[in-house]
């Protein structure tokens, strides 16, 4: 019976873990679809727990008609089938221009990426409960340690992924290792080896799974980008990617910050003095206009993107102060790196929540401008 309830308690803090790992990298990976919002969440959380609820209760119906151990097996061999779908699925659809509200378009692609490998995951809990249970005076106990080592698994899975796994492996490797983990699950637990027929049958899937990985890695499991992208990361905040981009009426290439799902700057490198947006020759006309009557500014930009602005005063009005408060640290790197903010600048720049730095910033003095400039796909901050 102990090992029997081993087995269970790890089947379940296995598939607990892979289910939350899944679920924070949706909303990642949805974010050069249809960025990163309330509605985004939303629609994963729901679509996952909707996922979760039906699959425990059709596995407990399968589990009354096939307790067995290869029913635990297949479970988690569909299981790891689903995640791999999951990175080649959102490339296929996750563009596809639905005539509907931005709402019911989130909803329905999280759908169709993530209710299947969801309810599969919710599937196996019942089995194992089912497969581990030989004595009613003992439920309460089994049941409880079982659920108590899936909640730990949850709670692993959220926190390797959201402050570890995401920046250190991308959302599309961390996919593909659930699944693989989840198919070598399968047959460590589940006893596919065990009868011959299982057993051919389990080989075989075993190869079409890896020829299926094999082919489709250099497809399904590398962000589909266009020719003029040449820099991708995935960092704790954003899905950033520079690209190539006509300015000055196209006799010019500038590069563009892409976060998640929208155009944040479009810079030349070599001439900070160029300015796309027309809200930011707003601020430069406000900006001058002031200057007329004094020798220098004091200016805070809360939200850094490709620095344009900040550039564009540091070079045209020496001796002014300019700090920038950027959430993203991988961002100012990238800036530095490729945008055209030398390393020597006077800029300042404060890798930390806009909202808490300015409760915060008492000891930093005053400003005679502060540009708010922090937004997503959607909106400013709610706050």
């Amino acid at each position: 019976m102990n090992s029997v309830v081993v087995k269970a308690k790890m089947v379940v803090f296995i598939a607990s873990f892979c289910t939350l790992v899944i679920e924070l990298v949706a909303g990642r990976i949805m974010a050069p679809y249809v960025g990163v919002s309330l509605y985004t969440w939303t629609s994963i959380i729901g679509v996952v727990l909707a996922g979760i609820s039906i699959g425990a209760w059709v596995g407990g119906t399968l589990a009354d008609r096939y307790p067995r151990p290869a029913t635990r097996g297949w479970l988690l061999f569909l299981s790891g089938v689903g995640a791999l779908t999951i990175a080649p699925l959102t490339d296929l659809i996750g563009a596809a221009q639905l005539q509907t509200t931005l709402m019911l378009r989130i909803l329905l692609l999280t759908t169709a990426i993530f209710f299947i490998p969801s309810t599969l995951l919710g599937m196996i809990s019942p089995v194992v409960v089912k497969l581990t249970l030989d004595n009613l005076d003992r439920t309460g106990n089994v049941v409880g340690k079982i659920y108590a080592f899936s909640t730990l698994g949850s709670i692993i899975g959220t926190f390797a992924t959201g402050f570890f796994l995401i920046s250190w492996m991308g959302t599309r490797n961390i996919l593909l290792t659930m699944g693989v983990i989840l198919i070598g699950s399968a047959f460590l637990f589940g006893g596919l080896f065990l009868k011959r027929k299982a057993a051919v049958i389990s080989v075989v899937s075993v190869v079409s799974v890896s020829v299926f990985l094999f082919t489709m890695f250099g497809y399904a499991y590398k962000p589909l980008l266009d020719d003029k992208v040449y820099y991708y990361k995935e960092s704790a905040y954003f899905t950033i990617k520079l690209k190539k981009y006509p300015i000055k009426g196209g006799t010019v290439e500038g590069e563009a910050l892409i976060l998640d799902n929208l155009i944040h700057s479009i810079n030349d490198v070599n001439d900070p003095a160029f300015l796309d947006y027309d809200y930011i020759r707003i601020y430069e006309e406000v900006v001058s206009w002031q200057m007329n009557h004094r020798p220098s500014v004091d200016a805070l930009f809360i939200g850094g993107g490709g620095y344009t602005f900040p550039r564009y005063m540091e070079a045209q009005y020496a001796g002014s102060r300019i700090d920038v408060v950027e959430i993203d640290p991988e961002v100012t790197r990238v800036v530095h790196e490729h945008l055209g903010l030398p390393r020597n600048t006077t800029i300042r720049s404060f890798n930390e929540d806009g909202r808490w730095f300015v409760m915060n910033s008492k000891d930093k003095g005053r400003y005679d401008f502060i540009f708010g400039d922090a937004f997503n796909d959607l909106s400013i901050p709610y706050h």
